[in-house]
């Protein structure tokens, strides 16, 4: 096996994960195609990677134009192995390989069902069948699939129930080598948050924290939607929060400069199925950074913020408890230093990219005998 054909119909060609970790760490070792959509159909090499971006739908009703669209490209596309990372790349990549005898590695970096579900196209009654509809629609598909990849043990134990046995974890672990080169910026923050803008995702009590312990806060990132930023925008200006600033997306280089440059960084999400056995890959990038952490007390996050020893785990509704942690971090900076510390040694050592392209290319290899 030599080339790899890397497919997405929703993520766009430069997602963190597929292109800067996957696409990176496969190209070491095989010829790599990425197809992936975008606002224009372009095709060119980036970082010596060809990529062919094909025209996305304006509107997600159209969404089976991007998937015709992306077959097209895959079909012109000289490789033996796809690569596929949702279920609508996933039935793509089924359809090549019937036409053309394809490998398929299957990765699954999301709980689709719930993820798709929640999105506001769909009416709230009809979000139950979605989510199972979704699930369904995976489990038909698993039978072509040549090896899975998921992120955490939670999604690999779902595509084994759906009967798989070729099932592998490749984390979304951040890269050290890239972390350790960028140095902290000159803004000196007190609290940070890097993600989603939302209330699901704890935008609200983080601000009230801020405001009731007195301390600057950073958010970057883009709001979930424009109901998010006007709630957002009115909760701040109503509230007079000069100390709480909404920096928006910013490219991740800026986004670790400025994680290095505060004192405690932010993960509080909300339960959802989405995220309840989740681990957030912004919370290691924070533990990569050698910061404390203060972060929901949901299950996958409270594993590995208990076990590393790297922060405090608080409930996300109630805002007392975060005014307490950022208060005892604040007046214990010994404390507070050994759980970064912990933190940073831990991702050295096992919460790191070079671990999880360690079992990709070891996954991309076993196809080929």
């Amino acid at each position: 096996m030599k080339k790899v054909c890397i497919l997405t119909t929703v993520h766009p060609f430069n997602d963190q994960r597929i292109f800067f970790k996957e696409a990176h760490s496969l190209a070491k070792h095989f010829s790599v195609t990425l197809i992936a959509p975008d606002e224009y159909g372009w095709s060119k090499t980036v970082d010596n990677i060809p990529v062919v971006a094909v025209k996305r739908a304006k509107s997600k009703v159209l969404h089976f134009v991007t998937i015709w669209r992306v077959l097209i490209a895959g079909l012109r596309t000289d490789c033996s192995v796809v690569h596929c990372h949702e279920p609508s790349s996933l039935l793509v990549s089924v359809l090549l390989k019937v036409l053309q005898g394809k490998w398929i590695v299957y990765d699954s970096h999301e709980h689709y069902g719930d993820l798709l579900a929640s999105d506001s196209l769909f009416p709230r009654p009809i979000k139950g069948i979605i989510r199972a509809a979704t699930d369904a629609f995976e489990r038909l598909l698993i039978p072509f699939v040549d090896a899975v990849i998921t992120v955490d043990e939670n999604l690999a134990g779902k595509y084994r129930r759906f009967g798989h046995k070729n099932v592998s974890i490749v984390a979304n672990y951040p890269q050290l080598d890239i972390f350790d080169s960028i140095p902290a910026s000159h803004h000196n923050w007190d609290l940070i948050y890097v993600g989603g803008i939302s209330d699901e995702r704890g935008i609200f009590q983080m601000i009230e924290a801020a405001e009731r312990t007195n301390c600057s806060l950073a958010c970057i990132g883009y709001y979930a939607n424009m109901k998010n930023k006007e709630l957002v925008q009115n909760y701040i200006k109503e509230r007079g929060c000069s100390n709480v600033h909404i920096i928006g997306w910013q490219p991740q280089p800026d986004a670790i400069s400025a994680i290095k440059s505060s004192k405690i960084c932010f993960s509080i999400l909300h339960p959802s199925p989405v995220w309840d056995t989740a681990v957030p890959v912004k919370l290691l990038e924070y533990m990569s950074c050698g910061k404390p952490v203060i972060a929901s007390d949901l299950p996958g996050i409270s594993n590995v913020i208990k076990s590393a020893e790297c922060g405090l785990t608080v409930d996300p509704s109630d805002v007392d408890s975060i005014v307490a942690a950022v208060q005892y971090l604040l007046e214990h900076p010994e404390a507070a230093a050994a759980m970064a510390e912990n933190g940073r040694l831990i991702t050295k050592t096992k919460y790191n990219w070079s671990v999880a392209e360690g079992v990709l290319c070891g996954v991309m290899r076993s196809l080929a005998h």
